[in-house]
């Protein structure tokens, strides 16, 4: 937990808890503002997902030809010298696979998969673990995400704008009515706008021609919103 989120839950704590010594800042009403910050953030993070799979009589041949791809691709992305924890190939799957001829299920094999997920910092690195995949006879790419690593930080940035914001706005309506803003009397969080992290459409590899060049990947500028509500005191 941020210092911030630990400094506005002691605040709220002690502004619910009926003062002994000072009397209560709003006992003759209080100023009710909604204060809003947003910070725009690059995303610095990409997970590519692609989907090896292969059926076949056989659930032995089908596997193997699995994880001849996977290891293949693993091998390939080795090259590109990726963070450690950058490729992620547990998710396993298989099951039978049927067709219906004269209303009868009728069975054809095996489906095998396995699931590989690649995060990369460099984005120049998309185009060529995507291709990476395409030289192992990958051909389900399913698409990839961004993402942002120090969301936590972006977010305290934008709730210490929303703080300001709510200080402003308390001001200016006090002004209004020739009042004078003492404590707040309650805070508390309204609506974290949290990074959603913007997908990029399902590719697949078997429709795609190397010879195009280098694709460019690089992600908008994402919002990261707070907004915190707060009860001012007057007098």
């Amino acid at each position: 937990m941020s210092k911030l989120v630990q400094s506005l839950a002691l605040m709220s704590a002690l502004v619910a808890t009926p003062m002994l010594a000072t009397a209560n800042p709003c006992q003759n009403g209080s100023i009710e503002v909604e204060g809003y910050g947003e910070v725009l953030v690059l995303p610095d993070v990409a997970t590519l997902g692609f989907n090896v799979k292969n059926e076949q009589k056989d659930a032995k041949v089908a596997k193997a030809n699995v994880e001849k791809s996977v290891a293949a691709f693993i091998a390939k992305l080795e090259k590109l010298k990726l963070n450690k924890d950058a490729v992620n190939a547990s998710e396993f799957s298989m099951y039978s696979t049927f067709e219906y001829k004269n209303s009868k299920r009728i069975f054809t094999g095996y489906q095998v998969s396995r699931e590989v997920k690649v995060t990369v910092n460099d984005f120049a690195l998309i185009d060529k673990v995507i291709a990476a995949a395409i030289d192992a006879n990958i051909t389900d790419i399913y698409g990839f995400s961004y993402d942002i690593s120090n969301k936590a930080k972006f977010q305290e940035q934008a709730t210490l704008k929303a703080i300001e914001d709510a200080k402003v706005k308390a001001q200016a309506l006090a002004k209004g009515f020739n009042l004078k803003v003492t404590k707040p009397c309650s805070i508390k969080y309204g609506n974290q706008g949290g990074f959603i992290s913007p997908q990029v459409r399902a590719l697949q590899a078997n429709a795609m021609d190397k010879s195009q060049g280098v694709v460019d990947y690089s992600p908008k500028k994402q919002t990261i919103s707070s907004q915190v509500i707060v009860s001012y005191g007057f007098e």
